[in-house]
């Protein structure tokens, strides 16, 4: 399996989290929220293990008005393949960030666009409708949608691009159980979100992500493993091989 969003640095012991699913065969996309946060662990041995991709992120509520961040976020985004996570957070209702947000994910995705390769993961907190017609640009790499809780119109057009990841918090809410209904089956990926979802009272860790797998197979009225196998051939298509 493959958790394409998960903040592994934030559980109470880190390392072991992350070693803990390493060890059992699964890859990790690890997620930052400022360039100073992927910077300050880039360089931990741990993160020279082949399964454990650093993501270089910019959190929209880390977005400043000046732009600072953003500058630094573009400087290392050329020696990064994977991206994340960005987007927009409509939860604050400050107009003035907001308008960064929408600044600093507009040259962000332009950015990575004309680099070319990039696999992105964002958020779209209270932004669905915002974010579905950003990524429905043309697009030289992968997009996936973290968490998607907005409403896709009957009339959306599915680019060739974009991907859904799905976490056990979205089996059991009515938009996630809204997205799934629509969601075609390749267009599918994994992710925990890693501590802040909680399984039986205890944070998600990505080794327990075939809850989600068993989930999709009642629902599509498949085995367990060609779920598996549809969502690992969806991660191949989408992300490569790293």
């Amino acid at each position: 399996m493959v958790d394409t969003h998960c903040h592994p640095h934030d559980y109470p012991q880190p390392t072991l989290a992350l070693e803990n699913s390493l060890s059992k065969g699964l890859v990790i996309h690890q997620m930052t929220i400022s360039p100073e946060e992927y910077e300050s662990i880039r360089d931990q041995p741990i993160y020279q293990h082949e399964q454990l991709k650093l993501s270089l992120g910019l959190y929209p509520l880390e977005v400043d008005i000046q732009q600072e961040k953003l500058k630094r976020f573009l400087q290392l985004c050329p020696l990064q393949k994977f991206i994340g996570e960005i987007g927009l957070d409509y939860s604050t209702n400050d107009s003035k960030q907001q308008r960064a947000q929408e600044e600093a994910l507009q040259t962000i995705l332009k950015t990575c666009h004309t680099l070319g390769n990039k696999v992105v993961s964002i958020h779209s907190r209270r932004a669905g409708e915002q974010i579905l017609k950003a990524c429905s640009d043309e697009f030289n790499g992968t997009l996936i949608l973290h968490w998607f809780s907005g409403d896709i119109p009957e009339s959306f057009i599915w680019p060739p691009h974009l991907y859904f990841s799905i976490n056990t918090a979205m089996l059991k809410s009515r938009n996630g159980r809204k997205l799934l209904e629509r969601l075609p089956l390749n267009r599918a990926l994994l992710e925990s979100d890693g501590p802040y979802i909680k399984l039986n009272e205890q944070a998600v860790e990505s080794w327990q992500l075939t809850s989600v797998l068993e989930s999709l197979a009642t629902r599509h009225k498949k085995t367990t493993l060609e779920i598996a196998q549809q969502i690992h051939s969806n991660y191949i298509e989408s992300c490569g091989n790293g």
